[in-house]
């Protein structure tokens, strides 16, 4: 719902909407909601890390 309006007041490519669509994926990967990750990333064609070691 966030993506679809910032697509429509912002434009589709635009980098706040890449930035906002990379920020949710960041909080499902910390919230574990593996399944909308994976959904988000690939239908926004991110590459967004989840299974990192963030002190690594």
């Amino acid at each position: 719902m966030v993506l679809k309006l910032a697509k429509e007041v912002m434009g589709e490519d635009s980098d706040d909407v890449r930035a906002a669509a990379e920020a949710l994926a960041y909080n499902y990967c910390i919230q574990k909601k593996y399944h909308e990750f994976f959904e988000l990333i690939n239908k926004q064609d991110l590459q967004v890390p989840c299974f990192t070691d963030p002190n690594g």
